[in-house]
């Protein structure tokens, strides 16, 4: 059964006073299928009373992780596991207490398990904690950070966002983030999307989408249109999502089909569709409003025919989702053969209710002419004549990802470990298998080298192949991982560093699908009325 780590950067300045962090992350639970257990994981120094170390939902007092921080050197220390609510969650850092001298870095863990990997996000960090900046063209951030794509290292749909959390001194003037592309080789830098434009203060987040260019560079940038005002800059992440890769899709919205569930009117909604060719299917997308505030669930069957086979299932909790387009993962990865029609029923998980009730996104003109929208009203379909719902199904499970071990994310310029420890553990990757380069980003120009250590605390031991040199963004070959459980940390060899990490490539071998059942090839036409 695969098991694969991902992370996402909380802090990575010193942070010594009580109460929240500016920074934060977000965890989208809904991108990630299977058992995801998540722990907070910190690294400091406290030489005075024992503080609690927090993870935060933003904007409350509930805390989902603690760790009660004591130690005179830096260490590495990690939380309980705790599952990860529905939806998406937006966390700091909170000391309970003042520390001395304080965290060097926080991050949550994810670890997420499933017979398959069908859909995951990764987030790379690529701003660092600075403030009171003043520039009023665009430029990248003191600590300039970039982010290579490369198509090889993903497979399925792959989506691509960037975020800033930032924060203004005053109203008066535009704030502006940009994500900016380059030829290949750092160099004719062009604006290719907009985060944000705005003239709000107070702590602000971010996000856009945007497309890559396999073999190009990216950063993000930030201006303010007035010296008169300045602008801090908390955070700023690549967000890669992945899902399956699609056969059918229909994605023309228009208008909206009832789904208030139980017996009577509007109980469940079907499409039917016919797969391009006979192939493992994964998961299906669709497109959901609401009427009122429901707070259940989305349940989507594939069956041959209405009262058929049960051939796949998924469950979306879309209560806390906004409206939207989403993937439903199923359960369990099915073979659904060419040719041959299909249904996609979407029911609720709760009781009937027409005041509280889910609007699936549908068009009226016909736009898929390989199935059509159907209505189930007190246990009768009734096919919808022109309409289909809003949907995609998608194929097999995800074989590529490139999950990222943050550890500098400021500038460095102290030779020597920097005391930004991670850990490597074999058990937390079951059935993948791992290549990971170390890559660090440094000033332009000049010498600058780095390698990563195992054992910093105590014996520190070079990782093979681990060292690079170079400006920019420069990685190394590919390092030879311990084989146990072990810290590792970055050693400053030479010149300034702006950020370390360690580039994970992994390769989930992909399994043998389960056969077609014979009861697949029964075909029951539906009731048309």
């Amino acid at each position: 059964m695969p098991k694969i780590r991902q992370e996402i950067n909380l802090i990575d300045i010193a942070f010594t006073g009580s109460g929240d962090s500016l920074s934060l992350g977000v965890l989208n639970r809904h991108r990630f299928n299977g058992t995801v257990t998540a722990h907070l994981e910190i690294v400091g120094i406290n030489s005075g009373s024992s503080v609690n170390a927090n993870l935060r939902r933003d904007g409350t007092s509930t805390d989902d992780a603690t760790i009660a921080f004591q130690s005179g050197a830096y260490i590495r220390s990690r939380s309980s596991g705790f599952t990860p609510q529905d939806g998406t969650t937006n966390y700091v850092v909170n000391l309970s207490a003042s520390l001395n001298p304080g965290l060097a870095c926080a991050r949550i863990i994810l670890l997420q398990d499933n017979p398959e990997i069908i859909c995951t996000e990764s987030q790379y960090e690529v701003g660092a904690h600075e403030t009171s900046k003043t520039n009023t063209t665009a430029a990248p951030f003191n600590s300039a950070q970039y982010w290579l794509y490369d198509s090889s290292q993903y497979d399925g749909k792959v989506t691509f966002e960037a975020s800033v959390t930032w924060n203004a001194s005053g109203t008066m003037y535009q704030k502006r983030f940009d994500v900016e592309e380059d030829d290949g080789s750092f160099g004719n830098w062009t604006q290719l999307a907009n985060i944000v434009l705005s003239s709000a203060s107070g702590r602000q987040h971010s996000t856009t989408s945007f497309t890559p260019t396999s073999g190009r560079n990216y950063r993000i940038t930030g201006s303010i249109a007035n010296t008169m005002e300045n602008y801090s800059v908390y955070g700023a992440k690549i967000i890669v999502t992945q899902v399956p890769s699609e056969d059918q899709v229909q994605a023309t919205v228009g208008s909206t089909l009832l789904l208030y569930g139980g017996s009577g009117s509007n109980e469940a909604i079907a499409q039917s569709f016919i797969p391009s060719a006979t192939a493992t299917h994964s998961g299906v997308s669709i497109r959901f409003g609401k009427g009122g505030t429901p707070t259940d669930n989305l349940v989507v069957e594939i069956r041959q025919a209405h009262g058929g086979d049960l051939l796949a299932t998924g469950t979306l909790t879309a209560g806390p989702l906004p409206v939207g387009e989403y993937f439903i993962p199923f359960t369990t990865p099915t073979q659904l053969n060419g040719g041959t029609t299909y249904y996609i029923e979407i029911t609720r998980s709760g009781a009937r209710d027409t005041s509280n009730y889910w609007n699936i996104v549908c068009n009226t003109s016909n736009p898929y002419s390989s199935g059509v929208a159907e209505r189930n009203d007190s246990g009768t379909w009734t096919v919808l004549t022109s309409t289909d719902i809003v949907f995609r199904t998608h194929l097999a499970p995800l074989t590529k990802i490139r999950p990222e071990f943050l550890l500098a994310n400021k500038s460095e310029t102290s030779t020597g470990l920097r005391d930004r420890d991670t850990l490597w553990d074999p058990n937390e990757w079951t059935g993948a298998v791992n290549t990971a380069h170390h890559e660090h980003n440094a000033p332009t120009s000049g010498t600058h080298t780095s390698k990563l250590q195992q054992d910093p605390n105590g014996s520190p031991t070079d990782i093979t192949n681990s060292s690079v040199t170079g400006t920019w963004r420069a990685r190394s070959s590919a390092v030879t991982l311990p084989t146990s459980a072990q810290t590792m940390d970055v050693n400053l060899t030479a010149g300034t560093i702006y950020a370390s990490r360690l580039v994970v490539l992994t390769t989930i071998p992909r399994k043998r699908p389960d056969p077609v059942r014979r009861s697949q090839r029964r075909f029951e036409p539906a009731i048309l009325q």
